[in-house]
């Protein structure tokens, strides 16, 4: 399992988290989450919002320690700016989200991505990827 990065809070600065945080369950965070034309949840069904709700429930049973897991389906993984159609989280301060910004799947090639950036054990959600448009 490779190391996991993630910013202090409000810390430009790269740190390695303790064990303590490791062993804590994840938890999420709205405070950041943005709607527009190309990242737009609201056009979705119940199915959808179903398997958000699943996933995200699915996840805080995870400890921190756990996130970057060999999963198929989750396909947890950091978000390589360079190969997307972003050049990151462009209305937040980067200091807040730099180097620590990753995503996952709510299913397997279906209904989208979830983006954000994790401080400390929060995974704040800044977009809903219905339809895989952060990518080329």
């Amino acid at each position: 399992m490779g190391k996991i990065k993630h910013r202090s809070r409000l810390n430009a600065s790269e740190i390695q988290p303790n064990e303590q945080l490791l062993n804590e369950l994840i938890k999420y965070s709205f405070k950041y989450l943005q709607v527009s034309k190309k990242y737009d949840y609201r056009k979705c069904d119940s199915h959808y919002f179903q398997a958000l709700f699943d996933r995200l429930r699915d996840i805080s049973n995870l400890k921190l320690k756990e996130l970057p897991s060999k999963s198929k389906t989750l396909k947890y993984h950091e978000i390589k700016w360079g190969d997307t159609t972003e050049e990151g989280f462009s209305s937040i301060n980067p200091e807040i989200w730099a180097g620590s910004s990753y995503q996952f799947s709510l299913s397997k090639n279906e209904l989208g991505r979830v983006h954000g950036f994790i401080i400390e054990t929060v995974f704040y959600i800044v977009w809903l990827d219905v339809d895989h448009n952060l990518y080329k």
